[in-house]
């Protein structure tokens, strides 16, 4: 019966040592602006940085803009890919072409603030349907949650200014608060 079991646990124990251990893919998308606070006739960039240690086929999303304050001049498609976007949408679609498993890859959008916008103003541009498409065998499709990026346009130095005059009030604030309690307390001793 203990040889039994001793030969169990032995035969147990090679089983174990022999699994092939499977670990899931990670896919990562982020999506970054170079800046978000610019000035009339700024250009900046935006990236999609996507990475899939299964290697990525398909890069899809739909982005929203205000095109009465902002122009897309340009956005570039990795090596290996090509643009599959429809003429004239506000969509990204690139595949990869040249048969390559690239587990990185960077799509960058170049946007440039319209002359005309009034200072002091937010806009926003909205990625919608981020998804990356993978050589994984299953599970090879991954949708990630949609993101807003918030772009500030005006005259920076003013708004600088600004910002270290609100500072220096808090701080006379905080000094006089801080000397009213010593002196509160000297006068209860």
């Amino acid at each position: 019966m203990k040889k039994k079991l001793l030969f169990f646990i032995l035969l147990l124990s090679i089983l174990c040592l022999n699994v092939t251990i499977v670990q899931a893919a990670e896919e990562k998308m982020t999506i970054k602006p170079s800046t978000n606070m610019l000035k009339q006739g700024e250009i900046f960039t935006v990236t999609l940085h996507a990475e899939s240690s299964d290697g990525i086929n398909m890069i899809t999303a739909n982005y929203n803009y205000d095109k009465e304050k902002l122009n897309l001049i340009n956005y570039s498609v990795p090596d290996g890919y090509t643009d599959w976007s429809g003429e004239g949408v506000d969509e990204l679609v690139i595949m990869i072409t040249n048969g390559e498993i690239i587990t990185s890859v960077d799509c960058i959008l170049t946007f440039e603030v319209k002359n005309d916008v009034p200072d002091n103003t937010q806009t926003n541009i909205k990625f919608e349907q981020v998804g990356i498409d993978t050589f994984a065998n299953s599970n090879h499709r991954f949708n990630f949650d949609d993101t807003e990026i918030s772009i500030q346009i005006g005259d920076i130095q003013q708004r600088t200014s600004l910002y270290i005059i609100i500072i220096a009030i808090i701080a006379v604030i905080i000094i006089a608060v801080l000397m009213s309690v010593v002196i509160i307390r000297k006068k209860k001793k």
